[in-house]
């Protein structure tokens, strides 16, 4: 089921659904993509009934079908996506960083002529050289991230913030800050912005349609819960400053 409530883009997206094991061979197949809207539920009737040994499941904001990399790696032989995708996380994370969510079920059973419930938890795919890596700096913890200029488009993406300092005490740090600058072009917007533990559960949502002019930070504070690892959900547009702190409230 689609829910906002689980760390997955808004809106309309794109479901893939790659099969290792069942009754069609060692070679996938692959589903998809399946447009769909969250909230909601999708359900499909194209997977056979079988016993699958994984279940690979992607959920990207946009869709994959131009994603060269992706495409390659989904339509391995079943031996070969296993070694890659299930052995060696990284490689799905590194094509599809900030992208996509998903998720790799083991011993999935579907059984004819009846309703199968496929559940899990998503989680974004996220290149780790890309993470935040939240260092100490005097009264706060501090990091930035320029994000790619995407004109007037929306775009839609996960960040991670990782390695705060070993779950500072909320008494003293009772916020996790995020503040955003418009860079050389504009103006910018941050239409939407989630903040997610790192196993994937919505902590706090805002939103804000305001444009950002040239040298204006705009705020945006969450409660921190004393976590060392978060997701950073953001849809924005045209060229942005983003910066991450812990407010020390000494």
């Amino acid at each position: 089921t689609g829910s906002d409530a689980r760390a997955i883009s808004l809106g309309t997206g794109y479901l893939y659904i790659r099969t290792v094991g069942g009754p069609e061979g060692d070679n996938g197949p692959l589903y998809g993509p399946y447009e769909v809207n969250t909230p909601g539920v999708f359900a499909t009737s194209d997977i056979p009934a079988g016993t699958y040994s994984k279940f690979c499941i992607v959920y990207s904001a946009v869709s994959l079908d131009d994603n060269a990399e992706f495409k390659a790696l989904i339509s391995l032989p079943d031996a070969d996506f296993v070694e890659q995708v299930v052995v060696d996380g990284y490689v799905m994370s590194s094509i599809l960083d900030g992208v996509a969510s998903g998720l790799i079920l083991s011993d999935v059973v579907i059984v004819d002529g009846a309703i199968n419930l496929i559940s899990g938890v998503m989680t974004p795919f996220i290149d780790e050289e890309m993470a935040y890596h939240v260092l100490q700096m005097g009264g706060y913890t501090s990091t930035e991230m320029n994000l790619p200029d995407v004109g007037t488009s929306v775009h839609k993406r996960f960040i991670k913030i990782s390695n705060i300092e070993s779950g500072l005490d909320p008494i003293y740090y009772p916020f996790l800050i995020c503040e955003f600058s418009l860079g050389t072009y504009g103006p910018a917007a941050v239409k939407v912005i989630r903040l997610y533990d790192e196993e994937g559960k919505l902590l706090f949502s805002r939103t804000n349609a305001t444009p950002v002019d040239t040298g204006i930070y705009v705020d945006i504070e969450f409660p921190y819960t004393g976590g060392t690892d978060y997701y950073l959900y953001i849809e924005y547009s045209a060229d942005v400053m983003l910066y991450c702190y812990i407010y020390n409230n000494a």
